[in-house]
């Protein structure tokens, strides 16, 4: 399993606070099957910058090399903030793709949602750029904004949840909203969103949604989507580890 969404790196966002809290994270991904992890660390604009994507690849590497062959490969990613300025930001290399494909992982804001939302997508969508949309189901504003959401991914855009709303790990509002978007076909993506303090959750997903779409239809959900999301890095990375 590849698991696209998780905070691994240590001392960069609120992730881990040092390797070994980082290491025990990656071994209970390996622990819930997960051979492939997307390290994907907050990018707001402040740090749209080239230093903080080497700093990324950087602590990638680091971990990857600790871990050795027995854990699970890691690849570099980004959790975007959405502000004005992404397009760009991703064309000048001042924030990363996932792997080796044209996705990029923007946070949905849990809040309010800003002003250049829908714009900013959209400009990526034109550029050629596959935007994902992390944890939409846990937004305040989610009943709002449900029905755009849905709009929006009809144009191309991506939807992923986080594995813990499907099975109440964020209360039952939550769950309802992750199961309003399964009725409706609406869910491209799982990831575990992983933190420390967390549970990846991600074994108890997948017979949950499961239940909601049926197993052909969860399995491209878990397993198909996210190695055409990362194009050839899971090849990459599952060989060389780095």
């Amino acid at each position: 399993m590849i698991d696209l969404h998780c905070h691994v790196i240590p001392g960069i966002d609120d992730g881990p606070e040092d390797m070994e809290e980082a290491l025990s994270l990656c071994r209970t991904l390996k622990g819930e099957d997960v051979d492939v992890i997307v390290a994907t660390p907050h990018y707001y604009p402040e740090e749209w910058s080239v230093a903080r994507v080497d700093d990324v690849l950087a602590g990638c590497r680091d971990l990857a090399n600790l871990l050795g062959d027995g854990g699970p490969a890691i690849v570099a990613g980004g959790e975007i903030g959405i502000f004005n300025g992404i397009a760009g930001a991703v064309s000048d290399g001042r924030v990363p793709l996932l792997g080796e494909g044209d996705c990029i992982l923007l946070e949905t804001p849990l809040w309010q949602t800003p002003l250049c939302f829908e714009e900013e997508i959209f400009i990526l969508l034109a550029k050629g750029y596959r935007p994902i949309l992390a944890h939409p189901e846990r937004s305040r504003e989610f009943r709002r904004i449900a029905e755009g959401l849905l709009a929006m991914r009809r144009q191309g855009v991506m939807l992923q949840v986080t594995a813990g709303s499907l099975v109440g790990s964020y209360g039952p509002h939550v769950k309802a909203a992750a199961e309003m978007l399964a009725a409706q076909g609406g869910i491209d993506l799982v990831a575990s969103d992983l933190h420390p303090g967390r549970k990846p959750d991600l074994k108890t997903a997948y017979p949950a949604l499961s239940r909601l779409i049926g197993a052909k239809a969860a399995d491209r959900v878990f397993y198909d989507t996210p190695v055409e999301v990362l194009g050839k890095s899971e090849k990459r990375c599952s060989t060389c580890n780095c």
